[in-house]
C-alpha cells in the first residue's frame, strides 16, 4: 500500500488557479461563477506592469538599477511575414549603468538587432546588448535597434493583438512587457520587418 508523502493534506480535485493573495491552489468555482475571474482590462494590466516596472533592483554597493518602459508596441505584419519588429521607450532612472542583453518571448527565436546604412541599404545585424547610461532614455525604434520576432510562419501580428515578452537586463533582472500591436498608418515604410 502507498504511503501518502503528506499525511493531513487536503488535496484539490478538479481544476484549480492559484490564488492572487496567498499563492496557493485554489478551486475553480462552478462555469457559471467564472465570469469574475475573467481578466482584467488591458487598463489594468498596464497600470500593474506600471508598479511592477517601477520597482528598483539593488546592485553591489546599495546603488540601485531601476528601468522603466515607455510605449512598448509592434506594427502589425503582413499575413505571409516571417519576422516582426519589437520597439519601446527605456530609461535608466537608477545610479549605476545598466545593459539589456536578452529579450523571451514565445518564438522560435527573438534577438536583439540594430539598423545600420551601407551605400544606401539598411541592414540589420544582432547586438550582443544595449547600454543604458543612468539617466538615458534608449529608444528602440524602425530604424534602430529593436527587438527582431523570427519564425512567424504564417501567423502575423495583427492590430490590437498583445505580445509578452521578458526584457533581460544586466542589473535590474527581467522586466516584464506587454507589446501591444499597433496599425501600420499609410506613412509607415511596410518594407520593414517582414511587413
Amino acid at each position: 500500500m502507498p504511503v501518502d508523502p503528506h499525511p493531513g493534506a487536503r488535496y484539490l480535485i478538479g481544476p484549480i488557479r492559484r490564488s492572487t493573495n496567498t499563492g496557493r491552489a485554489v478551486p475553480l468555482p462552478p462555469p457559471g461563477q467564472l465570469a469574475s475571474l475573467a481578466m482584467p482590462s488591458s487598463l489594468h494590466r498596464l497600470l500593474a506592469s506600471a508598479i511592477f516596472l517601477a520597482t528598483p533592483a539593488i546592485v553591489q554597493g546599495g546603488e540601485t538599477s531601476t528601468v522603466t518602459i515607455g510605449h512598448p508596441f509592434a506594427y502589425e505584419t503582413a499575413a505571409t511575414a516571417m519576422s516582426a519588429g519589437g520597439y519601446m521607450d527605456i530609461t535608466n532612472t537608477g545610479d549605476v549603468p545598466d545593459r539589456l542583453t536578452g529579450v523571451e518571448a514565445d518564438f522560435p527565436r527573438v534577438m536583439l538587432h540594430t539598423t545600420e546604412m551601407s551605400g544606401g541599404i539598411a541592414r540589420m545585424s544582432h547586438v550582443e546588448a544595449i547600454d543604458i547610461a543612468p539617466g538615458e532614455t534608449v529608444s528602440l525604434a524602425p530604424g534602430g535597434h529593436h527587438i527582431m520576432f523570427m519564425g512567424l510562419k504564417g501567423d502575423p501580428f495583427e492590430a490590437g493583438e498583445e505580445i509578452p515578452v521578458t526584457l533581460i537586463f544586466e542589473h535590474a533582472g527581467p522586466v516584464e512587457v506587454i507589446l501591444q500591436v499597433e496599425p501600420r498608418s499609410a506613412t509607415e515604410d511596410h518594407g520593414k520587418h517582414g511587413s
